[in-house]
């Protein structure tokens, strides 16, 4: 009942959803959808996008091409007769992007489409702040349909679907007021504080993950989770298989944690991608409008069975290797439980420096993850949210757990940490991989120099396609289309003492360095690797002069730092 199929047969495929503000404009007072993209679809034969009328209090407004037009029907205006102001949106095909009006909100600045007047975005978001980011009373205005042979369709909504919301709404109310788990069926914990890395939502009222929701998404959301206990239950009583049980629960968990991102109110419709989810390159933005997916449709991106059918082809190929089977722990990597000496290689892709917060972005779906497999994996998650405290990010915002603040002083101090205690567990003729695919200056150097200082020799680079080129953040952003990967040694002595007596002289590098990298360019252009990519797959050769030695001086003895190399 809570996804109904309209006349024709066709289920929805997804709600478009906008936040709504009350124009501040001199006696307005209407209700202004905060509309910020109006295309619903670019596909050639399918050109879709909304469009605005405003109709002013005083009986005249505009129509959709922008002409007066007297209003029509009953309402209230300031003087009690005539039309009360409202905002009318419709849809159309447009012939041309000329068509396409311009959004009513740019930057939660907001122009009133009946009397012009723009709401400053402080304004905006105070008004969003006192209703909590403005979720639960934000307006329907457009729903996507499927038909029967997988086409598109996009309607105005109707009735059914403003009821089925509302039937969601008193539903969830319902069982969250019954619900006597462990923590409550919509999730109460806070979200990061105002001024986190990546963080926006905050600042509009946001301030529980229960915020992040509309009614119909939570109850969706909740409702996985405890039937992701039940299936567990199942297996365990059909099979009396404990670790199978456990592991099928896993399974549906991590399909569960692929769905959140695609159903929450900050998901959007992209018109030529389609539905996209929460994460904007490696933050949590908020939206003025958003889209709401249909998690029941099996063979669309964002319902549930779609991420489990998504999951299976992973396990039946990972549990068909004839391989070892892996061990994962949980531990700080700067006190890694390995003996000394124990393993031959290390692969590591550490944090970016200052591009993600890793730990509060984490938080958006752990607190689903520990609803649904809390009782699975306690260890895991024991916690309210995501520990902090340590997390090895440069992050401006608020001091974290224990009052430690994020600097760059604390990133490399960290960072060395971690990389030294790797290698105290690598065998002396092991090889570590470092990868890294951060394209700020700042955020390499500060890597190269933990690198280094950790006691290892760069030996080799090598950038290898690992990022989707699908991804939002390629699209918008001119980001390294492959992550380098960094070739390293222990620059060690065969009992795995660490060598400290090598000095180099700074002419000898200097001298050496083109010299290395022009040996190395050929290579790169043979495998097709240009521009960005190239520039970066050269740091193997140069670090390689540069971290042999346990450090380089000058004539004078002045030591050079990895900046001026």
């Amino acid at each position: 009942p809570y996804y109904p199929a309209d006349s024709q047969g066709n289920i929805p495929l997804a709600y478009i959803w906008a936040r709504t503000i009350t124009c501040e404009g001199p006696g307005c007072g209407a209700e202004v959808p905060l509309l910020g993209m109006l295309w619903l679809s670019k596909k050639s034969k399918n050109l879709v996008a909304l469009r605005y009328r405003g109709v002013k209090a005083e009986g005249t407004g505009y129509n959709a091409e922008g002409t007066r037009q007297k209003a029509e029907g009953t309402g209230y205006n300031a003087e009690g007769t005539g039309r009360k102001a409202e905002v009318i949106v419709e849809l159309f095909s447009p012939r041309s992007p000329a068509e396409v009006q311009p959004p009513i909100v740019k930057r939660f600045a907001a122009t009133c489409p009946c009397c012009g007047y723009t709401t400053p975005y402080k304004s905006t978001r105070e008004q969003l702040r006192r209703k909590r980011g403005g979720t639960r009373d934000a307006r329907l205005v457009a729903v996507i349909t499927l038909d029967e042979h997988g086409g598109r369709h996009f309607r105005l909504p109707n009735e059914a679907d403003l009821e089925a919301a509302r039937q969601a709404e008193r539903a969830l109310d319902r069982i969250a007021r019954e619900h006597t788990g462990p923590w409550p069926f919509v999730p109460d914990e806070p979200t990061p504080p105002d001024g986190t890395l990546g963080y926006r939502i905050n600042k509009y009222g946001m301030e529980q993950w229960s915020d992040v929701y509309l009614p119909r998404q939570a109850l969706a959301l909740g409702t996985f989770c405890e039937l992701v206990g039940e299936a567990r239950g199942h297996a365990m009583k059909a099979t009396n298989h404990p670790a199978f049980a456990d592991a099928l629960g896993t399974c549906l968990g991590i399909a569960l944690g692929r769905t959140v991102p695609y159903n929450a109110a900050t998901s959007f419709n992209h018109p030529a991608f389609g539905i996209k989810e929460v994460f904007l390159g490696s933050g949590f933005p908020m939206k003025p409008d958003f889209a709401e997916c249909n998690p029941l449709i099996p063979k669309y991106v964002g319902g549930f069975e779609y991420s489990v059918n998504e999951l299976v082809p992973i396990v039946e190929r990972e549990s068909s290797w004839a391989q070892q089977v892996g061990n994962v722990q949980q531990a700080s990597a700067t006190a890694i439980p390995l003996p000394d000496d124990s393993v031959g290689y290390v692969v590591t892709d550490p944090p970016y420096y200052d591009a993600v917060p890793y730990a509060a972005l984490s938080d958006f779906c752990y607190v689903w993850l520990k609803r649904a497999l809390g009782g699975i994996h306690r260890d895991l998650f024991a916690s309210e949210l995501t520990p902090k405290g340590e997390e090895c990010i440069l992050d401006p915002g608020p001091p974290a757990e224990g009052g430690v603040s994020k600097d760059r002083e604390y990133f490399e101090r960290t960072m060395e940490a971690a990389l030294a205690d790797a290698r105290r567990t690598l065998k002396p003729d092991g090889v570590g991989v470092v990868i890294f695919a951060h394209k700020g200056t700042a955020g390499w150097e500060a890597l190269l120099n933990a690198l280094v200082n950790a006691g290892w020799a760069v030996t080799g680079s090598w950038p290898i396609d690992t990022e989707r080129e699908s991804r939002w953040r390629a699209v918008k952003s001119a980001t390294l289309s492959s992550s380098v990967h960094l070739v390293c040694r222990p620059r060690e002595n065969p009992d795995g003492s660490l060598r400290t007596a090598e000095v180099g002289d700074w002419r000898e590098v200097l001298a050496e360095l083109p010299r290395r990298v022009h040996e190395w360019m050929p290579r790169l252009a043979q495998e097709g690797i240009v521009g960005a990519d190239a520039i970066f797959a050269c740091l193997g050769p140069a670090l390689e002069i540069f971290s042999r030695y346990a450090r380089v001086e000058k004539a004078s003895g002045e030591q050079v730092s990895l900046r001026e190399y």
